[in-house]
């Protein structure tokens, strides 16, 4: 965990999970050339036939809040990376998507238990709209089953004072 301050609050990144794909050119590479693709991966000193990735949350320290942005792909992952921030899943008071791919949700339960029992959700209703109508799996198994109390935004909105909501 590193912390930084910002004003009154204070902002945390944590590791939220990482992962090792095969086939990268199918998702770095689209369109390319195969051999091309290696070439460039060669120059690069990074291999062709797999790609690793991780994924950063963000955890936000206001004076009456404890915000986290996303959830990552494993909750064990977000337990420890709160534990070494000196955190609790139970002290979050919100969570906060950004948007709802599964390295940005599948971390919000478990076994059908929510991972931040205290915490209210919220997320953009645009998301939501897209996702309800085009559920994925980590849409249905993370989202849906808390959607129905979750505060659904749009850009401009404030999440919490000092806090705006901004489309990208």
């Amino acid at each position: 965990a590193r912390t930084i301050k910002l004003g009154a609050f204070e902002v945390t990144t944590l590791l939220g999970g990482e992962s090792m794909r095969e086939d990268p050119i199918a998702t770095f590479g689209i369109g390319v050339d195969p051999a091309e693709f290696e070439k460039v991966s060669r120059d690069n000193f990074i291999p062709s036939d797999r790609a690793g990735s991780s994924f950063t949350l963000t955890l936000v320290k206001t004076p009456d809040a404890l915000v986290l942005f996303d959830t990552g792909m494993t909750p064990d992952n977000n337990k420890a990376s709160l534990a070494a921030a000196g955190y609790t899943p139970e002290d979050v008071t919100h969570v906060v998507l950004t948007h709802m791919h599964p390295d940005h949700i599948t971390g919000l339960m478990a076994g059908g238990t929510a991972n931040f029992p205290n915490a209210q959700l919220i997320f953009p209703a645009d998301e939501n709209a897209f996702w309800s109508a085009n559920p994925s799996e980590a849409y249905t198994a993370n989202v849906a089953p808390l959607a129905g109390n979750a505060r659904q935004i749009a850009s401009g909105d404030e999440i919490l004072p000092g806090i705006r909501a901004e489309a990208a």
